[in-house]
């Protein structure tokens, strides 16, 4: 695990939502686009042996405004960070619901992952 941000140049918390930007501006889908845009995504200590985790509903009083924290004590590298807030992005997509089912896998296929799996 390295304990320095991905570039030097940039933030971990930069560097996550850098990647939501590329993955959302390939989406034609506007609404879509949007509601994935408001996610709240943090880059946080997360607990260990998990690389992120999405809270679906995290802020009752905002309609559907769901928080992903990427997790710091399992992170290994700016590809894995990359592919976890794509994973948690497609919770949030695809609902709690999903799970890591078909909803799920599709909407993690769509958004960029090439062969979706839990972790």
């Amino acid at each position: 695990m390295s304990c320095t941000a991905p570039s030097p140049a940039l933030t971990h918390e930069a560097f996550i939502n850098a990647v939501r930007e590329l993955v959302l501006s390939g989406l034609n889908d506007v609404a879509r686009r949007e509601r994935l845009g408001q996610v709240k995504l943090v880059y946080g200590v997360g607990r260990l042996g998990a690389y992120g985790v999405c809270i679906y509903n995290a802020w009752r009083h905002v309609k559907s405004c769901d928080v992903v924290e990427i997790c710091a004590v399992s992170e290994e590298s700016p590809l894995q960070l990359a592919a976890t807030v794509i994973h948690e992005l497609a919770h949030s997509d695809a609902g709690w619901r999903a799970a890591h089912g078909p909803e799920w896998r599709r909407s993690a296929r769509e958004l960029g992952l090439v062969r979706p799996r839990a972790a």
